[in-house]
């Protein structure tokens, strides 16, 4: 799903009809934070994953991947295997983990632990609800909903319930820009 709160005629002509398997919506929302809420209010499914619009998912062939479906009710989601780009030709490190502690203050210790160089975790797949109510409080009581809050959200979202790890999803984050 593409959720274009950009008003941009030829983004909109681009993306329209582009595939079936892609869903084209027309955003009004006002801010980023504000789009993201309505495409995952439009998703109709119990899982989301956001993709950030200089990043890419690749599929690993060969790699089974988690069945979503067999996930058990204290997961609140999945981690994909993550990897940064610098640029078209320097790859950075993979970094593969789950956060599978009983207790909420375990896991966030063992994400500090892992002093990682970006936020891909944000970019996780999560349960649509937990995700939304996460969302709905910060959008309506942080005071300046500021974007560099992502990492906070994220945070927020593991200490909610354990993460696994699929191995056959890698998402490549775009660090050229940052």
């Amino acid at each position: 799903m593409i959720s274009d709160n950009s008003g941009d005629d030829a983004k909109k002509a681009f993306w329209q009809g582009k595939s079936e398997r892609i869903r084209y919506l027309e955003s009004q929302a006002p801010t980023a934070l504000d789009n993201m809420i309505f495409a995952v209010q439009a998703a109709d499914t119990p899982f989301i994953m956001l993709l950030g619009d200089d990043d890419r998912i690749i599929a690993e062939s060969g790699v089974e991947p988690v069945d979503l479906s067999d996930l058990p009710f204290d997961y609140v989601g999945v981690l994909p295997v993550s990897e940064l780009f610098l640029s078209a030709d320097e790859l950075g490190p993979r970094t593969a983990f789950a956060l599978e502690q009983d207790d909420a203050s375990e896991r966030l210790l063992a994400y500090l632990e892992l002093k990682l160089k970006n936020n891909a975790g944000f970019y996780a797949i999560f349960r649509r609800e937990v995700w939304l109510s996460t969302f709905d409080l910060f959008s309506r009581f942080h005071p300046n909903r500021a974007d560099f809050c992502d990492w906070a959200l994220s945070v927020t979202l593991f200490t909610s319930g354990k993460m696994a790890c699929d191995h056959s999803l890698l998402y490549q984050y775009n660090y050229s820009n940052w």
